[in-house]
């Protein structure tokens, strides 16, 4: 009984030796996924860092470029204004819309009627005005004398009236 006795404990310590082993292998596997893990976290966080910083750089980029500096004001435009403001402010507005707006266009006076030709080559700067062709642009432009008419396709088409409230 002494010979299994000893044999068991040598059987025990084999055991234990083997487990001891297996322990520190696993002890040591543990400690690379740990090692692995940190490594990962600490990787993790740097990106975050990276992202967050690359972000704010980003963001005040595009801050920069759709938002400028306005520019100073110049102060020669603020003299140039003053120099042709009127000298009484109580002077603006005085004269009737209807009475600007007709004198505007040369047609003012009940006497002196123009006709639609002239009136059309009193607005040079308009392309889309052609001389009357055919009895229907005539008529349509003689049917409002002193207002200027704009033909395009024989259609009738009134100006805004530049005061009109």
């Amino acid at each position: 009984s002494v010979v299994e006795a000893k044999a068991r404990a040598q059987a025990a310590e084999e055991d234990g030796a083997a487990s001891a082993a297996q322990l520190a292998d696993r002890s040591k596997e543990l400690r690379r996924e740990l090692e692995a893990a940190t490594s990962d976290a600490q990787r993790l966080e740097h990106m975050r860092q990276a992202r967050r910083l690359f972000l704010e750089a980003e963001g005040s980029e595009l801050r920069r470029k759709w938002q400028p500096p306005l520019p100073e004001p110049d102060q020669s435009d603020h003299a140039d204004f003053a120099s042709t403001a009127p000298e009484d402010d109580a002077e603006i507005g005085t004269s009737e819309p209807e009475e600007q707006y007709v004198d505007s266009i040369g047609a003012g006076d009940e006497d002196e009627v123009s006709s639609p030709h002239e009136i059309l080559s009193s607005y040079p700067s308009a392309g889309l005005l052609q001389e009357p062709t055919t009895a229907r642009h005539q008529r349509l432009l003689g049917s409002s004398i002193g207002v200027p008419t704009l033909v395009w396709s024989g259609e009738q088409i009134p100006p805004r009236l530049p005061f009109a409230g």
